[in-house]
C-alpha cells in the first residue's frame, strides 16, 4: 500500500493511514441556488460556504452557511432562494417586509424601491408619497364637479335634480325635472332653461289677435326653488286660455216720443206690441241696414210715459207740454275680432297698431252717423200741412236732432196731425192745449200720415214733432264682462270676473269660482267645498 506501513502485534495487525492521504479528504463543491449565489466557499474539511440571494429573494432555510465535515459531507441542506410576495420587499437575507403606507408592488421579488406610490399619489420608490390633485386637470374628466380625495377623486353632480350615472360615474343623469308646461289654447310659450340651476322659465305668448286679460305672473318658473313644480301648479291656478281681442263697438243712446191716447193706461201687452211694432218700423225704414246687411243693432229698447216740451224751446203763455210715449233705445255696433281686421294693411305686418284701431273707429262712427241721419229723416221735424215743406229753425234755437220749427207752426202741425188721425181711425184724440177734443165729424185739414206713425190694433201712435232726441254722443264701449286693454276689448277668462263699475278683470277670491268667460261676478262654493284664488270650480 503506497504511503502506508503495517505492523503485526501478536495475533492482531493495525493499518495506519498515511498523513498524505488524510490531507487529501474534501467535500464536493456546492452549486449556487437558483436566484442566488455562493459568496465564499472552500471544499476542505472545516471549510465554510456562505450563500446570498438576488434582490427580492431570501434564503430558505435562513441559515446562510454550510461546513465541510471530515467525512467529506456538508452540514445542513441545500439552500433555496424564495421571492418576497406581492406588496412586500426584501428587508434582509431572510426577511420580507410589507411595503410602506400608500405603496404597492407590481409583482413579487421586490426591493424597497419596488414599492411604488399608489394611484393618485406621487413620490420615490418606498415613499413618502404625496397626493395628486386629479381635479386640477380638466376637472378630472367629470361632467359637473370633481372632489379630490387622498389618493383619488370623486365625480359629483352639483346641479340640483341630477345624480351620478351608475354606468359612467364621470357623467350625470337627470333624477328630477319639471313636467311639460301647459300650452294655452290660441297661444304658445317661450321657454329658457338655465343649465347651472336646472331651472325652466317660460313666458306665455298669445297668437295674433288674442290676449291674456288676467296674468298674475309675467313668467312661470320651475326648478329646485319650487321643488320642480311650476309656479302656477303651486298656486293651483291653471294657465288660462288666450282669449280673443276685439276692437270695441259704438254705442249711442236715442229717444223717440209718440203721441198716444191715455199713455198711462196702456196695458203691458199694448206696451209689448208697441215695442215690437217700433222695431218692425225701424227695420222697414232701413235703420241699421245697408244693402240688406246689418251694420248696427237696436238694443236695450224700453218705453215709458213722459212729457214733451211743445214750446219749441221758447217759453210763452200758450206753450204747454203733452203726455207722450217715449221709446228709448241704443244704436250699437258689434265688436270686431282683431284677427279679422287685416291690420297688416296699416301696421307694416304687425298684428295690430294704432293706425288700424283709428281706421276701425272712423269707419264705425261713419256707419252709426249714417244711421242717425236715417232716424232724423223718419222721426225728425214733422212739417204742418200749412207749413213750408222744410221749415227753418229760428235763429239761436236748435234741438238735439238738429231741426226746429217756429212755435205757432209747431202747434198748428200738432193740431193737424191729431185731426187727421181722428178722421182716419175714428178715435177721439185728447187735446194737448186745453182745447176741446177733436172729433171725426169736425172739418179738418187732410194731411198725409207721417212716416213714423204706427197703428197697433186700432191703437194709433203718431211721432211727435222733433220727438227724436240723441241722448248721448257716439262713444266706444266694450261689452259687459270685457276689459278694455290698449283700446281693445278682452273677455274676462273663466276664474275671473269684471264687477259692475270696474275697469279690470279680477280673479275670483278663494272660496269662489267662475267656470265661464265674460262674467260680472263669481259664484260662492257650495257648503263643505272650497277653491283657491282664480278657480273655475270647487273641491
Amino acid at each position: 500500500m503506497n504511503g502506508a506501513r503495517a505492523r503485526r502485534v501478536g495475533r492482531l495487525s493495525y493499518a495506519f493511514i498515511s498523513t498524505d492521504l488524510a490531507q487529501q479528504v474534501t467535500c464536493p463543491p456546492l452549486p449556487a441556488p437558483a436566484n442566488g449565489k455562493v459568496t465564499a466557499c472552500q471544499v476542505s474539511i472545516n471549510d465554510v460556504c456562505s450563500f446570498d440571494c438576488d434582490n427580492g429573494y431570501i434564503l430558505s432555510p435562513s441559515n446562510q452557511q454550510r461546513k465541510c465535515q471530515p467525512d467529506g459531507s456538508w452540514t445542513g441542506s441545500d439552500v433555496t432562494c424564495l421571492p418576497c410576495g406581492q406588496n412586500t420587499y426584501k428587508a434582509g437575507p431572510g426577511q420580507c417586509t410589507r411595503c410602506p403606507a400608500d405603496t404597492h408592488t407590481t409583482g413579487t421579488a421586490s426591493m424597497l424601491v419596488g414599492c411604488i406610490c399608489n394611484d393618485g399619489l406621487t413620490g420615490p420608490g418606498g415613499g413618502p408619497c404625496q397626493d395628486v390633485n386629479e381635479c386640477s386637470r380638466q376637472n378630472g374628466g367629470c361632467e359637473q364637479s370633481c372632489e379630490n380625495t387622498r389618493g383619488g377623486f370623486q365625480c359629483k353632480c352639483s346641479i340640483p335634480g341630477y345624480k351620478v350615472n351608475p354606468a359612467d360615474r364621470k357623467r350625470c343623469i337627470v333624477e328630477k325635472q319639471c313636467s311639460s308646461f301647459t300650452t294655452p289654447t290660441n297661444g304658445g310659450i317661450v321657454c329658457h332653461h338655465k343649465n347651472d340651476t336646472n331651472t325652466d322659465r317660460c313666458q306665455v305668448k298669445c297668437n295674433d289677435g288674442f290676449e291674456h286679460p288676467v296674468r298674475s305672473n309675467q313668467f312661470e318658473e320651475c326648478g329646485p326653488a319650487t321643488n320642480f313644480k311650476w309656479s302656477y301648479e303651486i298656486n293651483n291656478i291653471p294657465i288660462p286660455a288666450c282669449v280673443e281681442q276685439y276692437f270695441p263697438g259704438v254705442i249711442v243712446d236715442a229717444e223717440i216720443a209718440y203721441f198716444v191716447a191715455s199713455c198711462d193706461q196702456l196695458t203691458d201687452q199694448q206696451k209689448q206690441d208697441a215695442k215690437n211694432a217700433f222695431l218692425q218700423l225701424l227695420r222697414g225704414q232701413g235703420v241699421c241696414l245697408e244693402n240688406g246687411r246689418a251694420v248696427c243693432n237696436v238694443t236695450d229698447l224700453w218705453i215709458e210715459c213722459g212729457e214733451i216740451d211743445l214750446s219749441g224751446g221758447i217759453q210763452k203763455r200758450d206753450a204747454s207740454s203733452s203726455r207722450v210715449l217715449k221709446f228709448k233705445f241704443k244704436l250699437t255696433t258689434d265688436q270686431k275680432p282683431v284677427r279679422t281686421m287685416n291690420c297688416g294693411r296699416f301696421c307694416d305686418g304687425q298684428a295690430v297698431c294704432d293706425a288700424c284701431f283709428t281706421n276701425h273707429v272712423q269707419s264705425t262712427v261713419r256707419k252709426v252717423t249714417a244711421e242717425q241721419e236715417k232716424l232724423r229723416e223718419v222721426f225728425g221735424t214733422q212739417a204742418a200741412p200749412d207749413a213750408r215743406p222744410n221749415p227753418q229753425p229760428r235763429p239761436g234755437v236748435s234741438t238735439t236732432s238738429g231741426a226746429g220749427v217756429a212755435p205757432k207752426s209747431f202747434n198748428r202741425g200738432i193740431t193737424a196731425f191729431r185731426s187727421n188721425l181722428a178722421r182716419n181711425f175714428n178715435r177721439v184724440i185728447p187735446s194737448t192745449s186745453g182745447q176741446s177734443p177733436v172729433r171725426p165729424t169736425e172739418a179738418v185739414t187732410t194731411a198725409a200720415p207721417p212716416r213714423g206713425m204706427m197703428n197697433i190694433g186700432g191703437l194709433v201712435l203718431m211721432p211727435a214733432p222733433t220727438g227724436l232726441q240723441m241722448m248721448s254722443d257716439v262713444k266706444m264701449a266694450c261689452e259687459t264682462g270685457m276689459e278694455k286693454k290698449r283700446d281693445m276689448c278682452v273677455p274676462c277668462t273663466p276664474g275671473s270676473n269684471l264687477p259692475p263699475g270696474g275697469s279690470r278683470c279680477e280673479q275670483c277670491i278663494a272660496g269662489m269660482y267662475q267656470p265661464e268667460a265674460q262674467k260680472t261676478s263669481c259664484i260662492p262654493c257650495p257648503a263643505g267645498k272650497t277653491s283657491p284664488r282664480g278657480a273655475i270650480g270647487c273641491a
